[in-house]
C-alpha cells in the first residue's frame, strides 16, 4: 500500500475503523477499533465523558493547530520516533539511539502536527471541517464522545506523519506513545506500506495501558512484560521482542554502574505518584484506584513508623509536587497524612532516581520508579491495593508486593535484615538488574 493518502480518506478511513467490533484477539481491525473506541484517553481529561460540547471544543482545537503548524526536531533520517508531545524529546532521542544504534533520528510529535509545510488542500479542509461538524453534533448525544471527539484530529496526525514519512524515506519508526487510543492504528497505516514499526512501552505493567499491541518489534524494559507478552500473546502481536533499560536510565545509571553506593540503613522512601494532583485535575480513570490506595499506604506507612521509631521515613516528591507554585499545598497535603510522624522530603530540585540509595526501601502504590531501583540494585516493595489480578501468579513481584498493613509490615521487617545481594537472591529478581540487560553487557562492562 502507497503512503500517499489524503486526508480525506483517512476520516473516512477512522470512523470506519472505529466501528469494526471484530474480536479484537483475532482480528487486526477489531483490535485498532477497540482501541479507538475503549483504551484509556490519556489526552483529554475524565470530565469530557460527560462534557456535551467536547466536540465543538476539539473542532476548535484541531483548526487552531492548522494555523500555527509545529516542526519536525532532530536530524532528518531513515529512522523517526514518535511521541504525543515534545517533551523530553532529547531524552528519548538518546535513548532510542543507545538501544536501537540508530544515529539519524527525527522527532515527531503529535500534538505539534501538522508540521510547517504541510498544507491543507481545500479538498481535505472541506472534509476535515465536516466531518468534525458531524463529530461534534453527536458528541452531544453518544456517550462514547471523549473518544470519539479525536477520531477526525488522529486522522489529521496520521495524515502528517504519513506525509513526513513518505517524503523523507522514513523505513523505520520508533513509537513511544503506544498507549495513545491511536497508536495501533498509525501503525497499522505504517506497516501496510512497509515501514518497519517498533513498540516502546514504559515500565509499567501492559496490562493497564498497553496489552493492544501491533506492531513488528516491542521493546520490552522490565522482565515482567515477557510474563505479560505470554499471558496476552493474542492481542501483543510483534513478532521480535527485546530487552532494553529503563527509559529514565541513560540519565542516572551512570551513578550507580560504577559506583556501587550503599542505601542509608532504617530509611524507608515513599516514592508519591502525585494522585492528589491528578485527581484534582481531573485525569482519566484507569481504573487503578491509586488515590485510595496512596491513602491507604500513607495511613499503613504511619502507623508502621509508630511502632518502629528507628526506621525514618523520607518522602520522594513526584515532579508535579515540586512545582513551586506547588510546593505550599505538597507540604500541606502531607502534613495532613503524617501528622505525628517525622519525614523530610527528597531534594525538590533532583530527580527521585538521583538519590536511590537515600532509602533502603522503596515504597510505592504505583510508579515505574520502583523498576527503576530494581534496575539500579536498591530493594522495593509495591503496594498493589488496587490492582486487580497484579502481578501475575508466575512472578516473582509477588515476592515484593502488598496489599496490606499486615503485610506491608513483614515485609518491611524482612527486607530490613537484608543486604541488596541478598534481597534480589532470596526475591528471585536478579533478572531485574542492570548486569542482565544486553546493552549494559554490551557497552559497560566494567560493572558487571
Amino acid at each position: 500500500m502507497s503512503l500517499d493518502r489524503s486526508l480525506s480518506s483517512l476520516l473516512r478511513e477512522v470512523v470506519i475503523r472505529s466501528s469494526d467490533y471484530s474480536d479484537p484477539t483475532t482480528s487486526d481491525n477489531g483490535l485498532v477499533g477497540h482501541c479507538l473506541r475503549e483504551s484509556i484517553n490519556c489526552r483529554l481529561p475524565e470530565s469530557a465523558k460527560t462534557d456535551r460540547l467536547i466536540g465543538f471544543r476539539m473542532m476548535k482545537r484541531c483548526l487552531a493547530k492548522l494555523a500555527e503548524p509545529g516542526e519536525i526536531i532532530g536530524q532528518t533520517g531513515s529512522a523517526l520516533i514518535i511521541n504525543g508531545t515534545d517533551t523530553n524529546h532529547e531524552r528519548i532521542s538518546q535513548y532510542i539511539s543507545l538501544q536501537s544504534g540508530e544515529n539519524s533520528l527525527s522527532f515527531f510529535s503529535k500534538e505539534s502536527s501538522p508540521l510547517k509545510g504541510q498544507k491543507l488542500d481545500d479538498t481535505d479542509l472541506k472534509a476535515l471541517k465536516r466531518s468534525y461538524l458531524k463529530i461534534a453534533v453527536q458528541c452531544i448525544f453518544k456517550k462514547d464522545r471523549q473518544h470519539r471527539s479525536m477520531w477526525p484530529s488522529v486522522a489529521l496526525e496520521a495524515w502528517s506523519l504519513i506525509k513526513f514519512t513518505k517524503e523523507n524515506n522514513v523505513s523505520k519508526v520508533f513509537d513511544f506513545s503506544p498507549y495513545l487510543i491511536d497508536a495501533n492504528w498509525y501503525s497499522q497505516l505504517l506497516m501496510k506500506a512497509g515501514v518497519q514499526v517498533w513498540r516502546v512501552p514504559s515500565s509499567g505493567p501492559l496490562k493497564t495501558h498497553n496489552r493492544y499491541m501491533l506492531g513488528d518489534a516491542a521493546a520490552f524494559s522490565t522482565p515482567y512484560h515477557f510474563i505479560e507478552k505470554d499471558k496476552f500473546n493474542t492481542t501483543i502481536r510483534p513478532k521480535h521482542i527485546y530487552k532494553w533499560i529503563p527509559e529514565h536510565s541513560v540519565n542516572y545509571m551512570h551513578l550507580y554502574l560504577k559506583n556501587k553506593r550503599k542505601a542509608q540503613k532504617n530509611t524507608i522512601g515513599f516514592y508519591s505518584h502525585a494522585s492528589w494532583i491528578r485527581k484534582a485535575e481531573g485525569h482519566s480513570d484507569d481504573g487503578l484506584n491509586i488515590h485510595q490506595g496512596e491513602t491507604m499506604l500513607m495511613e499503613h506507612l504511619s502507623k508502621i513508623l509508630a511502632e518502629k521509631p528507628e526506621l525514618k521515613l523520607k518522602v520522594f516528591l513526584h515532579p508535579k509536587e515540586r512545582k513551586p507554585e506547588m510546593f505550599d499545598k505538597t507540604q500541606a497535603y502531607y502534613h495532613s497524612k503524617f501528622p505525628k510522624t517525622e519525614y523530610e522530603f527528597s531534594d525538590p530540585n533532583a530527580p527521585s532516581s538521583s538519590s536511590f540509595d537515600e532509602a533502603d526501601i522503596g515504597i510505592a502504590v504505583y510508579s515505574t520508579v520502583l523498576y527503576e531501583r530494581l534496575f539500579c540494585g536498591f530493594k522495593s516493595l509495591i503496594g498493589n491495593y488496587g490492582m486487580i489480578d497484579f502481578p501475575d501468579s508466575d512472578s516473582s513481584l509477588t515476592h515484593i508486593c502488598f496489599k496490606s498493613y499486615q503485610t506491608l509490615k513483614e515485609k518491611i521487617e524482612r527486607l530490613s535484615a537484608m543486604n541488596n545481594k541478598q534481597f534480589f537472591s532470596e526475591m528471585e529478581l536478579e533478572d531485574y538488574r542492570y548486569n542482565t540487560y544486553p546493552i549494559v553487557q554490551e557497552k559497560f562492562p566494567e560493572s558487571l
